[in-house]
């Protein structure tokens, strides 16, 4: 594991991808393809809590990253698009840099548990509440 994260940690991921999301189709509002993305631009910029974030559109996905961080902070929405609330497995491994995925597993199994979050698929999870 190369990175510390925590329930805490989670739950920023989850609020943080889903602004940036809704940041992305306040910026683009004429971007109305949500399965394919055809009407998205490629590259870009929005504007979330005082920090610029670049995106580069691959796939049917958007691959957001800090400008200017030497973090390397990923936050792959490679799928869903439409549902921001929505995070797997692949976003929370890129974005805290881990490579155990076992331990990821386990914390959000344990989260799971204490009704923080609710399992939608195997690698699929969204906050219960929204915390305010």
């Amino acid at each position: 594991m190369n990175s510390v994260f925590d329930k805490d940690e989670v739950i920023k991921f989850f609020l943080l991808q889903s602004e940036l999301v809704k940041a992305l189709f306040r910026t683009y509002p004429m971007a109305k393809d949500i399965e394919w993305l055809l009407d998205f631009p490629k590259n870009g910029h929005v504007h979330i809590n005082g920090n610029v974030w670049s995106f580069s559109k691959h796939g049917k996905g958007i691959r957001f990253f800090i400008e200017g961080s030497h973090t390397g902070k990923v936050v792959d929405v490679h799928n869903n698009i439409s549902c921001p609330e929505l995070v797997d497995t692949w976003r929370l491994l890129q974005y805290f840099s881990l490579d155990d995925e076992n331990q990821l597993e386990a914390l959000l199994n344990e989260m799971v548990i204490s009704g923080e979050l609710e399992k939608i698929s195997d690698k699929l999870y969204r906050l219960k509440e929204i915390p305010a």
